[in-house]
């Protein structure tokens, strides 16, 4: 699912979300979380990682969560 970014952030469906297909995938492992910024709550960023052909894990970068509110541990 995919929300338009110029679309406001409304709960349930709407004009504003969109459901894709998604071709050209790989799978990440969520190795970690930095701290929200500025007045946030929750989490900032999610830090994601990956195993490499040697099956070494790898750091792959980091995403936003686009949580609208705090975030629960599962």
């Amino acid at each position: 699912m995919l929300k338009r970014r110029d679309a406001p952030y409304i709960l349930g469906h709407g004009l504003g979300w969109l459901k894709i297909k998604c071709a050209a995938r790989d799978e990440f492992a969520i190795i970690g979380w930095t701290d929200p910024a500025g007045n946030r709550e929750g989490l900032g960023s999610l830090l994601l990682g990956y195993y490499d052909s040697q099956g070494n894990l790898r750091y792959a970068g980091r995403v936003g969560t686009g949580s609208p509110a705090p975030c629960c541990a599962i």
